[in-house]
């Protein structure tokens, strides 16, 4: 490889006498080679390409990546999710945030209502399991479920209760609600 150097999209780094347009980059309606993305070029001469590697690879998910996300919905059979964050990782992602939590990847013993598990709004720390085609998510394992809620009647954070298992605690209300905890509840990062 020669020829290496920073390039920003939509720059010109040859013509289609020259290279045949590799990865990262785009033969524009003038002929001409643009890098799409913001990255080093790299040109072969042995076999007449430029591409374009991207300094800052985007912020995609893989199965096994842990995230954190808030519950949106409760439907029968699954949970929907928004990804807010991928753990250890400062960017933003960059692909579609929606995710689904099943009702057979919510824990290993037998769910019978969703409801129990997540509220709308829990902050949720869970598994990749699947991106495409579309992006699921498990909370199966211990460390994974509700890493924060809040009160359903009034809002305050619930406190882990000390008398009943699997249970989150109001003080003000003086309430119990169940959740799916997970080990990391009150400990997360986010």
């Amino acid at each position: 490889m020669a020829h290496s150097r920073v390039v920003i999209p939509g720059e010109e780094v040859g013509t289609v006498e020259m290279f045949e347009a590799g990865e990262g980059t785009y033969v524009g309606t003038d002929g001409r080679i643009r890098s799409a993305l913001y990255g080093k070029l790299l040109t072969d001469p042995q076999q007449l390409k430029a591409f374009v590697l991207p300094l800052h690879r985007p912020n995609k998910l893989r199965p096994g990546d842990v995230v954190y996300g808030s519950i949106y919905d409760n439907k029968t059979g699954l949970s929907l999710v928004f990804v807010e964050k991928v753990e250890g990782v400062d960017r933003a992602l960059a692909q579609d945030n929606f995710a689904a939590i099943h009702v057979a990847d919510v824990a290993e013993h037998y769910v019978e209502e969703l409801s129990r598990e997540f509220h709308p709004s829990d902050l949720v720390r869970a598994k990749v399991v699947q991106v495409d085609p579309t992006l699921r998510l498990s909370t199966k394992a211990p460390e994974f479920g509700v890493v924060k809620a809040w009160c359903g009647q009034c809002r305050r954070t619930l406190e882990l209760s000390r008398r009943l298992r699997g249970t989150l605690y109001c003080d003000n209300c003086h309430r119990g609600e169940p959740r799916k905890i997970s080990t990391w509840y009150g400990k997360a990062k986010v």
